[in-house]
């Protein structure tokens, strides 16, 4: 069994995605339609068997727009110079470090590499929901004391 903090291992599926994706919904209808088609009446059982397939289809659907949705997030950092100092980027390097792990935590997204050039240092995330990526990045910012302007990007 798991539980809250365990990992899954690689290759399997964690059974707390299936029910957060809600696609446990229409496995009820369909699999009673099943059921009902040989055991009992049979014009409810088919009834319910499409109503599930349907909802399958349904969720897959939903799943497959959100999964080829992605949000690219930057965080813009003011340096002293084009590319900022050694000390700078280095600090900003480790503020990406504390900021990966905020936003892995709450599932936001992910931390995808920084750049520096034109007088800032920029980290970049990716996500799919910019709305909540952005916010925990701006909580995690405020936390540390650090002023940085957060843009959104979709692609």
């Amino acid at each position: 069994m798991l539980s809250a903090g365990d990992a899954v291992p690689s290759g399997l599926v964690d059974p707390r995605d299936i029910w957060e994706s809600r696609l446990w919904a229409p496995a009820l209808p369909f699999l009673a339609g099943i059921v009902l088609f040989w055991t009992g009446p049979r014009l409810l059982g088919v009834a319910l068997y499409v109503a599930g397939f349907l909802g399958f289809i349904a969720v897959g659907m939903y799943w497959k727009r959100q999964a080829g949705r992605a949000v690219f997030v930057t965080v813009h950092l003011p340096v002293s110079s084009d590319f900022g100092t050694p000390k700078e980027r280095e600090s900003y390097r480790r503020l990406a470090e504390k900021l990966e792990v905020r936003v892995l935590a709450s599932g936001a997204g992910e931390y995808d590499g920084d750049g520096a050039g034109d007088g800032t240092f920029d980290l970049f995330f990716i996500g799919g929901d910019e709305e909540r990526l952005a916010r925990v990045l701006r909580t995690a910012l405020k936390a540390e004391g650090v002023a940085a302007r957060v843009s959104l990007d979709e692609r």
